[in-house]
């Protein structure tokens, strides 16, 4: 469901923006700019996590140690969770992929692997939903595109989070059945 709604806003998005470029070419209206400037930047925020979720799916086949480097579990991260209640949203946020996280289909080693490309897709596209802050030089309104890109980055660190306040919970969950095989 939330595949196909962000698929259909992206191609509506982008039709409309090629049928605002003509639109704005012929008439050059001031009004016309404003929309043509929206249509752009929001379609820019819904290709750009539609590219990075594929290449990072593209990029990252492989298994990654999911409790060591990057995405090790820092000291400070549990108060931080608690302090957020992670627990008690994190279940409203949807999934681009459900069957990626699909606990009772996958393998642990599956899904901390899904997990671990589901944040760094998140983190990077928290970093370039930043880079329309660019168009204020050309269209002006700083503001308007700070205030964008900072609802456009909230959701993706509220991803961002709630993996890796899931992420040690699979990890153990995964010792276990590891354990368990051991002692049978």
């Amino acid at each position: 469901m939330m595949r196909k709604t962000i698929d259909v806003i992206t191609l509506i998005l982008t039709c409309g923006m090629w049928i605002l470029l003509v639109m704005y070419g012929c008439f050059h209206m001031k009004g016309l700019f404003a929309l043509l400037v929206t249509v752009i930047t929001t379609w820019y925020h819904f290709a750009m996590r539609l590219l990075v979720g594929w290449l990072c799916r593209l990029w990252f086949p492989w298994s990654v140690a999911a409790d060591r480097g990057w995405f090790r579990e820092r000291p400070w991260e549990k108060g931080l969770y608690q302090k957020l209640r992670v627990h008690q949203w994190k279940g409203f946020l949807p999934t681009y992929l459900e069957q990626e996280f699909d606990f009772q289909a996958l393998s642990p080693e599956t899904l901390l692997r899904n997990m671990c490309k589901s944040e760094l897709g998140h983190e990077i596209i928290l970093l370039l939903s930043f880079v329309p802050l660019l168009f204020s030089v050309f269209a002006g309104e700083f503001a308007v595109f700070l205030f964008t890109s900072l609802g456009a980055a909230l959701p993706d660190a509220a991803a961002v989070l709630v993996q890796r306040y899931n992420r040690p919970r699979v990890l153990r969950a995964a010792r276990r059945k590891k354990q368990q095989k051991r002692n049978t």
